[in-house]
């Protein structure tokens, strides 16, 4: 069994995705270098997210996805957006 979980997302720009996981989860950017950015649970109860810049663009459908659970699904969409 695993010690730990970590969400790894490729991303084109990990400046604008850390910003938006961070602002959307509620994580903290804790660290990264070169083409890599750490975002963590401060509560350490969530899984780790690890983003990683790559140049190729995205060509078929994303094989990850998040679901967030909320109260108000429409609020929060419309805070995401």
């Amino acid at each position: 069994m695993a010690d730990y979980l970590v969400l790894t997302l490729d991303v084109a720009d990990p400046d604008v995705q850390t910003a938006f996981w961070c602002g959307a989860l509620g994580y903290e950017h804790t660290g990264g270098v070169g083409h890599y950015r750490v975002l963590t649970d401060p509560t350490g109860r969530s899984p780790k997210m690890l983003l990683q810049q790559v140049v190729e663009s995205k060509s078929a459908k994303n094989r990850l996805h998040l679901d967030l659970h909320v109260a108000d699904i429409e609020a929060e969409a419309t805070r995401l957006e």
